[in-house]
């Protein structure tokens, strides 16, 4: 991408009203690239995603490495935790409700009551849930390359009860009206003491993947 201005000032002023949006299609384009590597062969990961199609009826690219450690009734949870930093994807199905009521508040509702019974760091008290004070979750509408409109939280997560954990998630969630549920994937990384921006945008990839597919006909 290159930008020209005549002097610095107005360079300024152009970065200034065009920032966010030169941010948005760089962090759009890399998103895809990764999708599109983890499609390509020798990375796709086809056992797990199967199993993903086969429980919900969605379509979701997940890369050799990620494996099924949690398998409820309405949730997988597939994990890598192999390297320094561990990434975690977690999908799962919610009632039927209209896209345009899937806003910050159902988001953060529904996400803290699942987390809290899908993840603990093995005390028995302990659970995962969102931070609120130190960085508060940002709920955002996204449009994603296939053209559909998900709903979006990113923030913090981290363990109340246990021990000092934490780090930062992505969740999306949509309307599938083709199997009458909401499908939300939220990816998460965990890596004490390591720089994670590369960890989360190859997890941010993933929860992008996810496209809903209308049922096969017999």
């Amino acid at each position: 991408m290159k930008v020209q201005a005549h002097d610095v000032g107005q360079y300024i002023e152009a970065i200034g009203r065009g920032g966010d949006k030169i941010r948005d299609y760089l962090v759009r384009s890399e998103i895809d690239r990764q999708i599109r590597i983890y499609k390509s062969k020798g990375y796709f990961n086809s056992e797990v995603s199967t199993a993903v199609k086969r429980k919900f009826g969605v379509d979701v690219v997940l890369p050799l490495g990620f494996g099924i450690i949690k398998d409820t009734t309405n949730l997988l949870w597939i994990c890598d935790a192999k390297g320094a930093v561990r990434r975690d994807i977690v999908i799962y199905s919610l009632p039927e409700r209209p896209a345009a009521s899937i806003d910050k508040d159902f988001m953060l509702h529904a996400r803290d009551s699942v987390m809290r019974y899908t993840a603990s760091d093995g005390l028995d008290s302990s659970y995962m849930g969102t931070e609120y004070n130190y960085e508060p979750p940002v709920f955002a509408l996204v449009s994603r390359s296939d053209s559909v409109v998900c709903s979006e939280l990113r923030g913090l997560w981290k363990m109340y009860n246990g021990r000092a954990m934490g780090g930062p998630f992505v969740c999306q969630m949509q309307h599938d009206a083709c199997h009458s549920q909401v499908i939300a994937i939220e990816g998460f990384v965990f890596g004490p003491g390591q720089k994670k921006r590369t960890a989360l945008r190859q997890t941010e990839a993933i929860v992008n993947s996810l496209r809903c597919m209308p049922p096969r006909r017999e």
